[in-house]
């Protein structure tokens, strides 16, 4: 600034002075300041709607399970129960399936889910065993006791009774109330009655090198 007739004028070419650049980084950071407000406004704008979004999803996940809890229960109340726990009739002539299904679910039976023509259909029901003597029946009791030797003949036990109850020859001398299928490598043993009632039912598989 230089004066002129008693005022003060800028001279081009000349370095602004102190106040000059006060005034120009004022400028320059009320400019900043504006560009991040609109940021930052956008940023919490972006962010609520996230965060929202997240409990709106949450909120749905907890209304699909509790959902699912009631189709549960009423489900539960229309289950046909039988001697074993819950009767599976969606399995009839699906043995695979079938032992899959009481596999995960741990209880129950799966009626006609396996079928020979001289003996009939035959249902595989979970069953019992007792871990201390391995004495039991059913598909836990085979899983429990026989699970290991039908895995080293190279089966899963969910292919092997399948396999087994359509292979294996009808032994003509089974004992009274039992069914014997069987080859020189394994055996399916099959009840025909349960409680003083008629009752077709898978009570044992193994392998037979393994029995003397």
């Amino acid at each position: 600034m230089i004066l002129v007739n008693g005022r003060k004028e800028k001279v081009e070419g000349f370095a602004p002075l102190k106040n000059d650049l006060a005034a120009e980084i004022v400028s320059d950071y009320d400019r900043l300041w504006e560009r991040v407000s609109k940021n930052l406004k956008k940023i919490v704008s972006e962010k609520d709607t996230y965060l929202y979004n997240i409990s709106k999803l949450k909120l749905k996940m907890r209304m699909k399970a509790a959902s699912l809890q009631l189709d549960e229960l009423s489900g539960a109340n229309d289950q046909e129960i039988g001697d074993f726990g819950p009767i599976y009739r969606q399995f009839e002539k699906e043995p695979k399936k079938a032992i899959k299904h009481l596999m995960k679910v741990k209880r129950g039976e799966a009626v006609k889910a396996l079928y020979r023509s001289d003996v009939g259909y035959i249902d595989i029901v979970w069953g019992e065993n007792d871990p201390n003597t391995n004495k039991g029946f059913g598909l836990k009791h085979i899983i429990e006791k026989h699970g290991e030797e039908i895995k080293q003949l190279g089966f899963e036990v969910a292919d092997f009774i399948p396999i087994c109850v359509q292979s294996g020859v009808l032994d003509a001398k089974a004992k009274k109330n039992k069914i014997f299928l069987e080859s020189k490598m394994f055996r399916i043993v099959v009840k025909t009655q349960f409680n003083g009632k008629k009752k077709t039912f898978l009570l044992s598989a193994f392998d037979l090198r393994y029995k003397k």
